[in-house]
């Protein structure tokens, strides 16, 4: 029976026609390196004018000799390697594309960060339907074309070599032809200003080489900070902190939130109500603050370490940290620490010194035996109020790490919190930016209720409690979440909250009110802080003082200006005034 030649079976056999692996590797490159990454070439061609249409027509350039050098080196290894590497790179790109076309996010070494220290839930949370449908049609289906498509490769090995060099050869010409060119435009602009190494920049802004460069970045950081890691200074060697008051009965709960901005909130001028219990509160001091990273991972590295003590280099920044957190100075200091976390960033958990901590899964273990196990922040309250019954006396930190406002918003809080209507219900539901405001503003809702709360546990010991969130969030039509390189990031995912609360009977402690009072002149005067003064403020705050520059009045919430200079007794028991600050 003779078949009918279809456009079908045309179609299926030139799947099976065998092609040359170079010619096989320009079609992956130009999949890749210019189907992929087509919105952000359209973006710059409209954004840039006629001048920009010849850097674009240059950058697909630049993007497609990237991938084919990347699958080129791949084929060293085999034909088998090498589909499994062009396999590879294509799903991660069309993962990264989705959000870079549909949420304009930048896919850099913060946001591979924040993969890397993300648990799976969250991630789930973030996709939806509408990424499964796009990864069949955009990685799908080309996935089953290139694999179906027989590879030939030569028989001898030397003339393989010798194909595979000239590509590479190729390559690296076509990369230093793009190089030269995008020197022409690196000229002084008007306001005596030289622009960034375009070339840099191709690389931090395409498909793959966003994700590849940004991977290696941040094996290498976390490699070389686990190396640092070993020899962190403790601060109690580096600095000398003597108490003013005696806090053996003292309890400091700190709680980090999740990508909450202080403009979201009306104790810190939102005009909807969303923290109306925390403004009741009559101790409550607020600040408009500044995060020192937009992810997770990276804020919780540089929040609690002193200013100085997390180096920054390179661009994308990245982050070195040469000095242990405030929670192992305050243990050194005889604290004793229980923590307890909504998320599993138990790298930084390990970092705490803390003497028990329980994550989401432990938790919420617990909660199952009385009813349905549910992620919600409130459980971390009851976790809270049995810590500090097994230390009733005192002298202990209790530190919360909460889900907050990480987006899928609406499970961030019970329905009777869904306050603000309509709501952004899933990731797939093409939400307005009202509903993703009135989920958002719902979060804020429900942190509000989790501190007044932690309040009411605490009202009648003497205690501290600080709340400040790890970074902020983009929500609107031009980028959405965070993650956002620091350096060129949205001041919304770097604008947080910082909050303080004291209990009555902490106040009737002099130094400590006195400390507390000059916060609350600071909220009037200078209402913004940043998250590199946490550590000397939590210090300064518990009537801590350092003769040797422990302790700067800058960074001091709770510092005055009578405070300059600090009386330390020395060991011939004669008392004299010792500056303590290193800049005002």
């Amino acid at each position: 029976m003779r078949i009918k030649k279809t456009f079908p079976i045309g179609v299926y056999q030139y799947l099976l026609s065998p092609v040359q692996d170079w010619i096989w590797m320009i079609m992956v490159s130009a999949y890749v390196g210019i189907i992929l990454n087509f919105p952000i070439f359209w973006r710059k061609a409209q954004l840039d004018g006629e001048l920009g249409l010849a850097v674009v027509l240059t950058d697909i350039c630049f993007a497609f000799f990237i991938c084919w050098a990347l699958f080129t080196l791949a084929s060293l290894l085999g034909k088998r390697v090498l589909k499994m590497a062009a396999i590879a790179i294509l799903l991660i790109s069309t993962i990264a594309a989705y959000y870079i076309w549909f949420f304009h996010v930048v896919i850099g070494y913060g946001i591979i960060q924040a993969t890397f220290g993300t648990e799976l839930s969250l991630l789930a949370e973030s996709t939806g339907f509408t990424l499964l449908i796009f990864l069949i049609v955009f990685a799908g289906i080309p996935t089953f074309f290139f694999l179906k498509k027989p590879i030939i490769i030569y028989k001898s090995r030397s003339t393989r070599y010798l194909v595979m060099g000239f590509c590479i050869l190729i390559a690296v010409l076509g990369l230093k032809g793009v190089d030269s060119y995008y020197h022409k435009f690196r000229i002084p602009l008007t306001n005596g200003r030289m622009p960034a190494n375009p070339f840099g920049v191709a690389t931090h802004s395409y498909l793959p080489s966003n994700w590849v460069a940004a991977t290696a970045m941040a094996i290498g950081n976390n490699l070389v900070n686990w190396q640092l890691e070993k020899d962190l200074q403790n601060p109690n060697d580096l600095f000398k902190f003597t108490e003013t008051a005696n806090l053996d009965d003292v309890y400091l709960v700190f709680v980090i939130g999740e990508s909450a901005r202080f403009d979201r909130m009306s104790l810190l001028g939102s005009a909807r109500e969303t923290t109306p219990l925390l403004q009741k509160e009559k101790n409550v001091i607020s600040y408009k603050g500044t995060s020192c990273n937009t992810v997770t991972k990276l804020s919780l590295d540089c929040m609690f370490v002193r200013e100085g003590g997390v180096e920054e280099k390179g661009i994308p920044i990245q982050q070195f940290v040469h000095e242990q957190n405030l929670f192992k100075t305050l243990k050194k200091l005889g604290f004793s620490i229980d923590l307890f976390a909504m998320q599993a960033e138990t790298r930084f958990y390990n970092k705490v010194g803390a003497d028990s901590y329980k994550i989401r899964e432990e938790i919420c273990a617990e909660a199952s035996q009385q009813e349905d196990a549910v992620i919600d922040d409130y459980l971390l309250v009851e976790q809270t109020s049995r810590s500090i019954d097994r230390h009733p006396k005192g002298r202990h930190v209790v530190l919360l790490h909460t889900k907050g406002s990480h987006f899928l918003y609406t499970n961030r809080y019970p329905r009777s919190f869904a306050k603000f209507r309509p709501e952004c219900a899933s990731i797939d539901s093409n939400c307005s930016k009202e509903q993703l405001y009135n989920s958002y503003d719902n979060t804020i809702l429900y942190t509000d209720y989790l501190l007044d709360s932690l309040i009411d546990v605490l009202r009648d010991k003497k205690a501290l409690l600080i709340y400040t969130s790890d970074h902020g969030e983009s929500i609107n039509n031009d980028m959405h979440f965070h993650g956002t390189p620091k350096h060129i990031a949205p001041i919304e995912q770097r604008n947080v909250p910082v909050i303080l609360w004291a209990s009555d009977a902490l106040l009737a402690i002099p130094q400590l009110a006195q400390g507390l009072e000059n916060a609350r002149k600071k909220q009037l005067t200078a209402p913004e802080v940043q998250h590199e003064e946490i550590f000397e403020s939590v210090l300064g705050c518990l009537g801590y003082q350092s003769a040797n520059n422990g302790i700067r009045l800058a960074n001091n919430w709770c510092g005055s200006r009578d405070d300059d200079f600090a009386k330390v007794k020395t060991e011939d028991g004669f008392v004299k005034n010792l500056p303590y600050r290193i800049h005002l």
